[in-house]
């Protein structure tokens, strides 16, 4: 009782002339003061290289309510931060991303929290309205899949998370399939996780499991 809580519906269509379009509907309760409802709509455009690659653009606006229950317990009740009751305000980002693919490898990067919009929960004459921002993130990522076997197929990515305000992040993944039917996994996330994963393929269905 108490946990954070998320619920997410999503979806995602390819239009006629190498366009798509998505859309998401999301509610974030952190299990304590913070609440965070929001819309994010997006679409892309792909444009063909030549017969084997392809790069493709996207962007996504977004539509934030932030909730902060300030009826809490605190250790300094005259913090000019908190005034009791409910406080409510709506933010907008947007999200920008390019990725470069063909059916052997794909690399390219993200930036989410484009605007670095601010939540608006300042309730302090002090602050300055930067303060609770949305902080911009730089991600890069590639994969690449390796043909051993007729078989066998091994999968290497990686994945570089970047902030303004924090030390870069690495994640490493090695991904191994079998007739293109089984796979296990196993990552590295550093200062932080081992990823193992395993997972199989039947027709349209799929299943996985991923422990870290």
């Amino acid at each position: 009782e108490g946990a954070p809580e998320t619920m997410t519906l999503s979806g995602h269509t390819a239009l006629p002339n190498r366009v798509g379009v998505g859309g998401l509907v999301y509610s974030d309760d952190t299990g304590g003061a913070i609440k965070r409802t929001g819309i994010e709509l997006g679409g892309s455009y792909t444009i063909d290289l030549n017969n084997y690659d392809a790069v493709s653009f996207g962007l996504s606006l977004m539509a934030n309510q932030w909730s902060f229950d300030n009826n809490l317990d605190v250790w300094d009740v005259e913090d000019p931060a908190l005034q009791y009751g409910m406080e409510q305000s709506i933010s907008l980002d947007a999200h920008f991303g390019l990725m470069v693919f063909s059916e052997a490898y794909a690399f390219g990067f993200a930036i989410p929290h484009l605007i670095q919009s601010s939540s608006g929960l300042e309730t302090s004459t002090l602050v300055s309205g930067r303060d609770n921002a949305q902080v911009r993130h730089f991600r890069f990522m590639g994969h690449y899949k390796y043909q051993v076997s007729r078989d066998v197929r091994l999968e290497p990515s990686a994945l570089v998370r970047v902030t303004e305000r924090t030390p870069a992040q690495l994640d490493l993944y090695l991904r191994g399939w079998y007739a293109d039917m089984a796979w296990m996994s196993l990552g590295f996330r550093t200062n932080d996780a081992l990823i193992f994963g395993v997972g199989g393929v039947y027709g349209p269905f799929a299943l996985s499991y991923a422990y870290d």
